[in-house]
């Protein structure tokens, strides 16, 4: 009866650690599957947020070179504008071409906006913020009603722009540099 009872506790034993090994194979097998696909959509994300990066910061040059480019040519729009006798339609001018040049950078801002992560979305606000102020400023240049302000003013709020791009590439080189693992 004793080898009877060390076969069936053997046989038990047995049992218990091999149901035990395939459950621990299963769920050791299953957790690296689910580590690679997380590793993998990283990558995806990672290669997205780069290329969204990059296009953002191309229209953002645009844009900001189209709002200096307007505030240089100031005077000569004026003149031209004087000289036709259009001098009525200058503040919708420069409305019209302060707005196109935001119109380059939308859909790009929008995208970095949607693909994150946080502090490179509050980087994009700031520029956003940055860059409506400047176009106000444009704004109040041209309205006939407002105090024309010195033009160093512009130069200001240049800086800023720039400032802005520099804390946006700063947010976006931490995150590029951040490499993709399991479970973040």
């Amino acid at each position: 009866m004793d080898q009877g009872w060390a076969a069936i506790i053997a046989a038990t034993a047995a049992g218990v650690f091999g149901i035990t090994g395939i459950l621990t194979g299963i769920t050791v097998g299953r957790r690296q599957t689910t580590d690679q696909a997380d590793v993998e959509h990283q990558q995806w994300l990672r290669g997205q947020r780069q290329d969204a990066y990059v296009q953002f910061l191309d229209a953002w040059d645009q844009a900001v070179d189209a709002l200096d480019g307007l505030a240089d040519e100031w005077a000569v729009i004026e003149v031209e504008m004087d000289a036709q006798g259009q001098m009525d339609f200058f503040q919708q001018t420069i409305h019209r071409r302060a707005e196109a040049a935001r119109q380059v950078m939308v859909k790009p801002l929008d995208r970095v906006a949607l693909l994150g992560p946080e502090e490179v979305d509050r980087s994009v606000a700031g520029m956003d913020t940055a860059f409506d102020e400047a176009q106000a400023w444009l704004g109040r240049q041209a309205d006939p009603r407002e105090s024309p302000q010195p033009w160093g003013q512009w130069t200001r709020l240049l800086t800023i722009l720039h400032d802005e791009r520099r804390g946006f590439l700063e947010a976006t080189k931490a995150e590029m540099r951040r490499p993709p693992r399991p479970g973040r």
